[in-house]
């Protein structure tokens, strides 16, 4: 028998600022949230602008991440104590790269996780910018597999001048606002953002009288094989990620929107618009969240799951920030206009480097 895995909680932190509510509302009206780096100098990478949290800056002796993690784990949410952590970062306390240990500083960043969320132990992704998909996958699956009863699966990255220079150094990224799906897009721009999605099954939400928000219906993760960085632009494995995700019991008539990766970069959304159009020949509303939020790396799937429950307790799709003329192919995709959600499934993609593909199912709790 099907084991459902139910969501009953999720929080954000964005460039829009602290909590879910900023960054939705700021995505529905069509608004993005970049302002120009303040926290290091820019002049050298032609480019300054970055989604990062407004009017937030760390102590000196603590990382970057720190107070952001506790503000997650202090937000109202109801997690049963036996909930393991799925942590997924790139590299965590990027402003600690030269810690006294030499230590890499994504474990470092983890294992302050595990106090901060009081957990004795848990599992650190880092899979690049499909990190907290495949964290939230990983979770599903074994919660599906009644191996655990529920999940804590926490993401979080933010705007480095390490993590700049290296973008800056690809030439992917733009000195306007990200521009995804659309014809004359010049590249991604980058923002802070953390946040989590608590997991359970049908028995703990009905143990605990957790709430719920909607559920993990499936998932698909595959690899290109191709590049370091560069996606196959054919979209071949993402679209096979799509097809496992849905499973055998799903229709591309059966769901009801893709929430791209949607960089902004060429070969990125190139890539994804085959993929869509391969899996999706009928067509189906497509967007994606970075044209307001910025790239967030490890994070970026987690604030697409947030989305998702958005659209799916709204009814309705937000417009794509910043779209002026769809790309080739994203003509009958994507929209600068509110839309209707006519099916209660939602296709979540993110891709990453390696040629890394992950994609959710993500429904309504009685999809």
């Amino acid at each position: 028998m099907k084991n459902d895995v139910y969501i009953t909680a999720a929080e954000l932190v964005t460039g829009y600022g602290f909590g879910t509510a900023p960054c939705m509302d700021g995505l529905f009206a069509g608004r993005h949230a970049f302002r120009k780096i303040t926290r290091f100098p820019t002049e050298p990478f032609g480019c300054s602008l970055a989604a990062t949290i407004p009017d937030y800056a760390p102590p000196e002796d603590r990382s970057f991440l720190e107070p952001v993690l506790e503000f997650l784990a202090g937000s109202q949410i109801r997690c049963p104590a036996e909930a393991e952590l799925f942590f997924a970062a790139t590299l965590g306390e990027a402003d600690r790269l030269e810690n006294p240990e030499n230590r890499w500083t994504a474990d470092t960043l983890f294992e302050k996780a595990l106090k901060i969320f009081h957990k004795k132990g848990g599992i650190l992704y880092s899979g690049a910018c499909s990190s907290s998909n495949i964290a939230m996958a990983r979770a599903a699956s074994m919660i599906r597999n009644r191996r655990i009863p529920a999940a804590l699966v926490v993401a979080c990255d933010y705007v480095s001048e390490f993590v700049y220079s290296g973008f800056a150094s690809l030439a992917s990224m733009s000195p306007e606002p990200a521009r995804p799906f659309d014809r004359d897009r010049r590249g991604l721009v980058l923002g802070d953002a953390a946040g989590l999605l608590a997991l359970a099954s049908e028995e703990t939400v009905e143990k605990y009288s957790l709430p719920v928000l909607g559920k993990v219906g499936g998932w698909g993760i595959t690899t290109d094989a191709l590049h370091v960085t560069a996606p196959d632009t054919e979209g071949r494995q993402m679209a096979r990620a799509m097809r496992l995700a849905m499973g055998e019991a799903c229709a591309p008539g059966d769901v009801g929107l893709v929430i791209g990766h949607g960089t902004g970069t060429l070969f990125n959304d190139e890539m994804e618009i085959r993929a869509v159009n391969t899996v999706f020949p009928e067509g189906i509303p497509l967007v994606s969240t970075k044209g307001g939020t910025g790239h967030t790396l490890a994070a970026a799937g987690m604030i697409q799951a947030a989305a998702a429950l958005e659209v799916l307790k709204r009814r309705a799709v937000f417009p794509q920030t910043n779209l002026q003329v769809p790309a080739s192919g994203a003509e009958f995709l994507v929209s600068e206009e509110v839309r209707p959600l006519e099916k209660p499934r939602i296709l979540s993609l993110n891709a990453g480097f390696g040629g890394c593909n992950a994609v959710l199912m993500l429904e309504a709790a009685h999809a």
